[in-house]
C-alpha cells in the first residue's frame, strides 16, 4: 500500500531524545493503525502499515512498537539515534529552552508529512508521519489515526 516516506532530521523532545509517530487508514476496508514515540525506526509509516496488516491493534507505541518491529517485520529498518539528529535541530531546542523552559515550538511550524490518495476505483487512503514539535514532552505523540 505504501512506498517509502522518509522521516529524517526529526526534532528533539525536551529530554534531547527523538520520538516519531506515523499512522495510516485504508478507507475501503476501514482499517487503520499507527505507531507512536518510536525512536529507532527509519520509516515509521512502514511500521504502521505492518501493525495494520499483521495485528488486530490500532496503535503500538514506544518500546512495544519497536519490539514488534524486531520480532515480526522484515520490512522495517532500524537506525541509531544519531541518524535522526542534526545540529540545527539541537540548536533549535537549546534556543527554545533558553527562551521558555515550559513551552514547545509554535504549532504553525512545518514538519508533519501527510498524504491522501484515491485510486482508479475510488478507494481512499491516508497517511501521516511526524517527528512532532521541538521541545515536546517525552512520550507525547500526535494523533495520527
Amino acid at each position: 500500500m505504501l512506498e517509502k516516506v522518509r522521516n529524517r532530521r526529526s526534532v528533539f523532545t525536551r529530554d534531547f531524545t527523538i520520538e516519531m509517530d506515523a499512522g495510516l487508514m485504508d478507507g475501503h476496508s476501514g482499517n487503520a493503525a499507527g505507531v507512536g514515540a518510536v525512536s529507532r525506526i527509519k520509516n515509521p509509516i512502514i511500521l504502521a502499515n505492518e501493525v495494520m496488516s499483521k495485528t488486530p491493534h490500532a496503535l503500538l507505541c514506544c518500546s512495544g512498537a519497536e519490539k514488534f518491529a524486531k520480532n515480526c517485520s522484515t520490512n522495517v529498518v532500524f537506525e541509531t539515534p544519531e541518524y535522526f539528529q542534526t545540529q540545527i535541530r539541537r540548536q533549535q531546542l537549546e534556543n527554545l529552552l533558553k527562551e521558555n523552559n515550559c513551552s514547545t515550538e509554535k504549532s504553525d511550524s512545518l514538519g508533519t508529512v501527510g498524504a491522501v490518495a484515491i485510486d482508479e476505483n475510488g478507494r481512499l487512503a491516508t497517511a501521516s508521519s511526524t517527528g512532532g514539535l521541538s521541545g515536546k514532552l517525552s512520550g507525547k505523540f500526535c494523533p495520527v489515526i
